[in-house]
């Protein structure tokens, strides 16, 4: 939320964007120190047993292409390695991550589309994905599938015209996204976008 408030903060004269921009600087450079002291805490107790980590994984967030999951001071870590077989190896999991942080970073200049502070951190061979957490929830999803494509939400007409918008200025066309026709939709980007 804090990101979001600064990045809406005016740009009336100079003083007030040097501010706005010091202030968003010190707000990344914060949630990046923060990220990889956590993030290297998960990664070298990555080979004990879950019960004997010190910040254990949550199994309560659902997905699948996103890895293992882990919740800490408000940072969804996304352990970035091909946990259900689904990219033909860890190198590829890694690869995907890296197109989220470009995918995110795409997204942020689209006028009326939120999203969060991210991070990768690669320590020991590993990556992991950090990800500010944003104030959603199953009951709040109204656009993308957080269940591999079982179900697809377009619900808000405002939302699906401004991420329709946004996908256009990526020059990405509208598919169908589902497993199941009466829970698919056509939607302009990923289906698991959030």
């Amino acid at each position: 939320a804090a990101f979001q408030q600064l990045l809406e903060l005016p740009e009336t004269d100079e003083a007030v964007r040097w501010q706005k921009y010091e202030r968003l600087r010190r707000l990344a450079t914060d949630f990046v120190h923060t990220a990889k002291t956590i993030g290297k805490v998960i990664i070298s107790e990555n080979f004990l047993a879950p019960e004997l980590r010190t910040i254990k994984p949550d199994e309560s967030m659902g997905g699948q292409a996103g890895g293992e999951k882990f919740m800490h001071h408000n940072i969804l870590f996304k352990f970035a390695r091909d946990w259900r077989k689904l990219y033909g190896g860890d190198g590829k999991a890694m690869k995907a991550a890296a197109h989220e942080l470009k995918g995110v970073m795409r997204m942020l200049p689209c006028e009326g589309v939120h999203v969060p502070l991210m991070a990768l951190i690669d320590y020991r061979g590993f990556r992991l994905v950090a990800v500010s957490m944003l104030p959603i929830k199953r009951s709040t999803l109204a656009y993308g599938s957080n269940s591999a494509g079982q179900r697809v939400f377009d619900s808000l007409p405002a939302l699906s015209r401004v991420m329709r918008l946004a996908f256009s200025s990526l020059n990405l066309k509208p598919h169908v996204a589902g497993c199941h026709p009466q829970y698919s939709r056509l939607i302009g980007g990923p289906a698991d976008i959030e």
